[in-house]
């Protein structure tokens, strides 16, 4: 099982005090980044992969607990009601192995397939994944 997330530093959420300056340091250097990284799609210098279906990506930078599982299997539901047979890809942290490959399915171990992807393949019947 995950160990759970670690606790987001209280200026995330409004909080008076400012970002230490180190955090400041690599949030812009992050944004030169980024910004670099649109550029270069702009000119063709790097390319998307087109896929044959649609892809919605659920995720964000903030530790745990913004709710992106219970999205997940919400959106799964709605798209099964809406005639697609969804599936899930997971980064399935904190399972035994992060380094192979797996199929999770409601049988599947915690351990071995982590926490969350086999919570959203035991709610969703869909294999996820990791």
């Amino acid at each position: 099982m995950s160990q759970g997330g670690a606790k987001p530093p209280p200026y995330w959420f409004g909080d008076d005090r400012a970002p230490p300056l180190h955090a400041r340091a690599l949030a812009g250097l992050y944004g030169g980044v980024i910004g670099l990284r649109a550029a270069l799609y702009r000119k063709g210098l790097l390319r998307r992969i087109r896929v044959a279906r649609p892809v919605i990506v659920v995720g964000n930078l903030i530790a745990g607990g913004s709710g992106k599982t219970p999205l997940t299997l919400a959106l799964v539901e709605r798209l099964r009601a809406s005639g697609w047979t969804p599936g899930v890809a997971s980064r399935g942290y904190g399972r035994q192995d992060e380094a192979t490959p797996l199929w999770v399915d409601r049988d599947t171990d915690p351990e071995r397939g982590g926490d969350e992807p086999v919570l959203i393949a035991r709610n969703s019947g869909t294999k996820v994944r990791v």
